[in-house]
């Protein structure tokens, strides 16, 4: 008995092990219109394939979010990153490209608390990183939702809303003098 119990630990191990090879661990899976969205982002930029894919999550409102979608050479808040020693907390996979998911909760929780920050110089904190990458930016309200393409945005900072105050340009009189 002894025996057979050791053999069946022995055959079941390495397939137990071996299909977490295949298993990203903190990955989550978008909801079919944001994987439309991503689908699309992809096939967009197939040409300019970037090595980095970020998406970032700033929910403004129980109705309103926006998410920032980039693909770049590097991390788009990479001196950020380096300085909080921030870390996505989580992922996904969209046909075959795997996204970092940042929602601004990495500042405050970490995957491996044994990991610490990996403070920068203050002189390099804002030091300028690569900007080019490609950027689409979904402003999503209630069932409403507007994707637009940007030269560059960075997340969590307020975009510029419409006015909400009347403008009139103002009368401008000839001197009659």
């Amino acid at each position: 008995m002894k025996r057979i119990l050791i053999t069946f630990m022995i055959i079941i191990m390495p397939l137990s092990c071996s299909k977490k090879k295949n298993f990203l661990p903190y990955t989550v899976y978008p909801e079919k219109d944001l994987e439309e969205i991503l689908d699309s982002f992809i096939i967009e930029t197939k040409k300019n394939r970037y090595p980095v894919n970020e998406i970032y999550i700033d929910h403004l409102s129980p109705q309103k979010y926006n998410l920032i979608i980039f693909s770049g050479e590097e991390s788009l808040t990479k001196g950020e990153n380096q300085f909080y020693g921030q870390t996505p907390i989580e992922c996904s996979v969209i046909s075959g490209i795997k996204f970092d998911i940042y929602s601004g909760v990495e500042h405050f929780f970490d995957k491996n608390p044994n990991t610490p920050p990996n403070y920068m110089d203050k002189k390099d904190h804002f030091r300028e990183y690569s900007t080019e990458g490609i950027y689409w930016v979904i402003q999503k309200n209630g069932n409403k939702t507007e994707i637009s393409k940007h030269w560059y945005v960075y997340p969590f900072i307020p975009y510029p809303m419409k006015s909400s105050i009347p403008f009139a340009a103002p009368i401008i009189k000839d001197d009659e003098n």
